[in-house]
């Protein structure tokens, strides 16, 4: 079931990547996404790109940052008991 979903993730990231650089999304199995993409090189909006790019950074960085941010929940990790930035007991 791992590699259906696996599977089912690339080819939505593979339609995607044509809307990341201006273009219309893409459809059809590899081969189709692949030409499609390939057509889509050529074809480059620098302001989509930049914007597309940028937006994926962001949520990358804000997913680090979350992660050093204590949520304040001792029983979210017993781990962490303690720690959160509301007092404990």
């Amino acid at each position: 079931m791992g590699g259906f979903i696996s599977g089912i993730a690339v080819t939505i990231i593979l339609m995607q990547v044509p809307k990341l650089m201006g273009s219309p999304a893409g459809s059809g199995e590899l081969l189709e996404l692949s030409k499609h993409i390939g057509h889509a090189l050529g074809q480059i909006n620098v302001l989509s790109l930049a914007m597309g790019v940028g937006a994926l950074i962001l949520l990358i960085l804000a997913k680090e940052i979350r992660a050093e941010i204590p949520d304040g929940h001792p029983d979210h990790d017993p781990g962490r008991a303690g720690h959160g930035i509301l007092p404990c007991g």
